[in-house]
C-alpha cells in the first residue's frame, strides 16, 4: 500500500510512506542490518580464511575451482568497498540462479583447440568460437555468462 504524505508541520513535503504487514520490513533497525556493530568489516583476507574453514565443513565447495570461489570473494569484496566509499547498499545475497557469470582468471598451457576450450575443473568443452583470436594473443581467462539463450564465454 502506497501513501503519500503531503505536508508536515513545517511546511516541508515528505517523500512517499510504504507500508507493509510483512515484519521484516516493519523497523529497518531489527531487520536489515547484518552485521552487528562491533564486529570487524570483512576483507577479503577474512572472507579467504572463512572460505577454507567452510571448505572443510562442506565438501560439496571442492568441486568448484577454488580460483573462481576466490574471484567471487573479490566481487564482493568491491562491493563492501563501494558500499562505505560511495555509499551504496549492503551487497545483496544472489542464489544460483541470479548468479549470471563467473571468471576462471587461469587457464593453463593451450586451453584452446578448435571445437573445445579447457575449464579448470571441467574439461574440454565444446564451443563454437565465433571470431578468431589474432595472432600473438594469449588467452588468460575466461568468463562464464549466462544469458536466456544460452551459455557463453568471453576469453
Amino acid at each position: 500500500m502506497l501513501r503519500y504524505i503531503s505536508h508536515l508541520k513545517d511546511g516541508s513535503f515528505a517523500l512517499p510512506v510504504f507500508f507493509c504487514k510483512s515484519p521484516i520490513n516493519a523497523c529497518s533497525l531489527n531487520c536489515e542490518y547484518i552485521i552487528s556493530p562491533d564486529a570487524p568489516f570483512p576483507n577479503y583476507h577474512r572472507q579467504a580464511k572463512q572460505l577454507t574453514d567452510a571448505k572443510k565443513q562442506y565438501p560439496q565447495l571442492k568441486t568448484v575451482h577454488s580460483q573462481v570461489l576466490q574471484q567471487t570473494l573479490r566481487t564482493l569484496d568491491r562491493a563492501w568497498d563501494d558500499m562505505r566509499a560511495r555509499g551504496f547498499g549492503f551487497p545483496r545475497f544472489k542464489n544460483k540462479y541470479r548468479l549470471r557469470s563467473f571468471v576462471f582468471p587461469q587457464l593453463g598451457k593451450d586451453p584452446i583447440r578448435n571445437d573445445a576450450l579447457k575449464l579448470p575443473k571441467l574439461g574440454w568443452v565444446k564451443w563454437r568460437l565465433s571470431r578468431p583470436i589474432p595472432e600473438g594473443f594469449e588467452v588468460k581467462q575466461a568468463r562464464v555468462v549466462r544469458k536466456a539463450s544460452g551459455y557463453f564465454v568471453g576469453v
